[in-house]
């Protein structure tokens, strides 16, 4: 699927399933972390400079009360932090581009919390597997350890929209049956 297409999608499914207070934020969270997962790879630095936007954006709707407890969104951000900064630490190993995709985890705790971080990682392993899948049947792309790479930051920003759009609780509920 195309960048443009994902685009408009993800604007649909937000105009579908959000709130209408939060409609705007949540079209400016997906594009950016589309923005995030695209650039991950190829150009880290950049994406990791939207991410930083992105976790100041998701830590000012927490402060502005749109979403949880400041608390509870510094201290996930601050966890992502701690995470991205250790795998970024091997991320220059060329064997070791799938850490590259650990830029997500600052914003992902800033606007998630440690609680929605997990519930969008676990979410973001099972995505990143389906992109992969499809990426060697249906586009035959290569196997390469970038393409790795890219289908992990894939799989981790869908993860952390999903958490975005229907919160831990619903997800659970959904879950259980």
């Amino acid at each position: 699927m195309t960048p443009e297409l994902t685009s408009r999608g993800l604007a649909i499914w937000a105009v579908l399933a959000v709130d209408p207070p939060l409609l705007l934020p949540s079209l400016v969270i997906a594009w950016m972390l589309q923005a995030i997962a695209l650039l991950a790879v190829p150009a880290s630095r950049t994406a990791t400079t939207i991410g930083m936007i992105l976790a100041l954006f998701g830590l000012t709707l927490s402060w502005a009360g749109l979403t949880d407890d400041i608390e509870v969104h510094l201290l996930g951000f601050a966890l992502g932090l701690l995470v991205a900064s250790v795998a970024w630490s091997g991320a220059s190993d060329p064997k070791a581009r799938f850490l590259q995709a650990a830029t997500l985890l600052p914003p992902m705790g800033a606007l998630l919390g440690v609680e929605g971080m997990a519930a969008a990682l676990a979410l973001g392993v099972i995505a990143s597997v389906l992109h992969r899948f499809y990426s060697k049947v249906v586009d035959h792309g290569p196997g390469s350890t970038g393409a790795w790479a890219s289908s992990l930051a894939i799989g981790s920003a869908a993860g952390a929209w999903i958490v975005w759009v229907y919160g831990v609780d619903t997800l659970a509920r959904m879950i259980s049956g």
